[in-house]
């Protein structure tokens, strides 16, 4: 999980996923800070706009390239 953001932005870039793709990002509560990658995930997620985020209990996060 701590590299999977870099995975899915250098495939974006790269043209590699189709067009509307879905990518989903777990462990993206606010409430977990202290996890493994979960502030970098959380930067990277920030700088994605649009999505849906469920903050509750872990967090799930969903982006649509």
């Amino acid at each position: 999980m701590s590299f999977r953001h870099w995975e899915s932005d250098l495939l974006q870039r790269k043209g590699k996923l189709a067009p509307k793709a879905l990518a989903v990002f777990h462990d993206t509560s606010p409430l977990r800070y202290g996890v493994d990658c979960s502030w970098e995930l959380l930067q990277y997620l920030e700088r994605k706009p649009g999505g849906l985020s469920l903050n509750l209990s872990r967090g799930l996060r969903n982006l649509q390239f």
